[in-house]
């Protein structure tokens, strides 16, 4: 898919990006400045995913990840990942025992 394309009238109507490279590991397009452009690598999209279940091409069983060149996506992603729950927003409270 020719994302080059595609941030252009992403751009045009403020909207993001959000490739599926599940399928497409290795894959890329050349741009019109005859660069290689590959999956997930973020220059064109917003986020990039990947699946990591069994039909996949990498597959680890389960789950899968995302791809962003975005500091804040990153951030918001890192967070809904653990459902909000870091280290930043934890307190101690050994009481009787002890679980982190």
């Amino acid at each position: 898919v020719n994302l080059e394309q595609f941030r252009t009238l992403a751009n045009e109507h403020d909207l993001w990006i959000i490739e599926d490279a599940c399928h497409a590991p290795g894959g890329y397009f050349t741009d019109s400045k005859g660069q290689k452009q590959h999956c997930g690598n973020g220059v064109y999209a917003d986020i990039g995913i990947f699946s990591f279940h069994p039909v996949k091409h990498i597959a680890c069983g389960e789950g899968g990840m995302v791809t962003t060149n975005d500091e804040a996506l990153y951030n918001k992603l890192s967070k809904l990942r653990t459902h909000g729950i870091t280290k930043d927003n934890m307190s101690e409270n050994h009481g009787g025992w002890y679980y982190e």
